[in-house]
C-alpha cells in the first residue's frame, strides 16, 4: 500500500481515531482519501495535504515520506539563513587542488569525529542538501 495511505492510517490510530473521523476533524472529504487509496486519484491536493498534517501536528513531508521525523519541516529559507549565519560561510574558500584535497577530507572527518557526527547523522545531512538543491533546480525551471 502506499506510504503516504499508511502514515495517514498509522496517525490515526496513534491518536485513537478512524479515517472517517480524521477527515471530519480536519475538515478534507473522505472520498479524497478513498478515492487516492483506491487510485483514482494520483495525489492529495497540497490543501488536504496541510489540513491533515495540520491535524496531526507532523509536516506534510513527513506525510510525503520526505522525512521520518514527524515534526521535521523542510524550510528552504530557515535551512538557508541557519548556513548563512555560520561563521565563514560567505567567506568560501577556493577549491583545493591536488594534494590539498585529501586533507580538507580529513579536516572535515576530524571535525565531525570531535563534534560525535556518526556517519548516518553525515548522510541524513547530505539528503537534505540534495533535496534542498533538486527543489531550487525545480523552482528555478518554473515547476
Amino acid at each position: 500500500m502506499d506510504e503516504l495511505y499508511n502514515r495517514i492510517e498509522n496517525l490515526c490510530k496513534e491518536a485513537g481515531e478512524n479515517i472517517t473521523t480524521m477527515c471530519k476533524l480536519a475538515g478534507v472529504p473522505r472520498s479524497a482519501l478513498s478515492d487516492y487509496k483506491a487510485g483514482r486519484i494520483k495525489s492529495l491536493s497540497a490543501d488536504k495535504l496541510s489540513k491533515i498534517a495540520s491535524h496531526f501536528n507532523v509536516s506534510v513531508d513527513y506525510l510525503l515520506g520526505n522525512v521520518n521525523d514527524p515534526c521535521f519541516y523542510l524550510d528552504n529559507q530557515r535551512i538557508a539563513d541557519e548556513i548563512n549565519s555560520l561563521d565563514g560561510y560567505k567567506k568560501k574558500p577556493a577549491a583545493p587542488q591536488g594534494s590539498e584535497l585529501s586533507g580538507v577530507y580529513l579536516s572535515f572527518a576530524k571535525t565531525a569525529q570531535d563534534e560525535g557526527l556518526d556517519p548516518a547523522d553525515i548522510e541524513y545531512a547530505l539528503n537534505l542538501v540534495r533535496r534542498i538543491r533538486e527543489q531550487e533546480k525545480k523552482r528555478n525551471r518554473g515547476e
